[in-house]
């Protein structure tokens, strides 16, 4: 029986986060965790640390591409409303229901105001409890 090291387990801990992030916005974790640049980041993220789960959700978002690089600000922006079914705006506010391509195509912040604001609980995700 081999010994294991915290290291491994935080890189598996870390690897099940990246799967189901990845998972729930719609890209394929296997894919991701084919890249060796990302891959090797998981080794240095400590699941125990506070903002491990925002951490995992920016890294995956980046490198699944739904979240805005540098050069590419104004595509996001720009691709989610065309997207949308003919929507006149991209606020979560009085829209339709979302679609998973709505959600494929929406950044993790416009996805979380739309969860917040009903918009995705024909795909069964209620909107999240307020914290005080």
């Amino acid at each position: 029986m081999s010994d294991i090291t915290l290291e491994t387990l935080n890189r598996r801990t870390a690897v099940a986060a990246v799967r189901q992030e990845a998972v729930r916005i719609g890209a394929d974790p296997e894919a991701l965790l084919d890249r060796a640049s990302f891959y090797n980041q998981l080794g240095g993220l400590d699941p125990d640390a506070p903002g491990f789960t925002a951490q995992i959700r920016q890294m995956v978002g980046a490198a699944a591409g739904h979240a805005p690089a540098a050069s590419q600000a104004t595509q996001p922006s720009t691709a989610a409303p065309a997207r949308s079914g003919g929507e006149h705006n991209g606020t979560a506010g009085g829209n339709r229901p979302w679609t998973l391509e709505d959600v494929k195509a929406a950044s993790p912040a416009e996805t979380l105001a739309a969860i917040d604001a009903g918009l995705l609980t024909g795909l069964g995700v209620g909107p999240r409890k307020r914290r005080r």
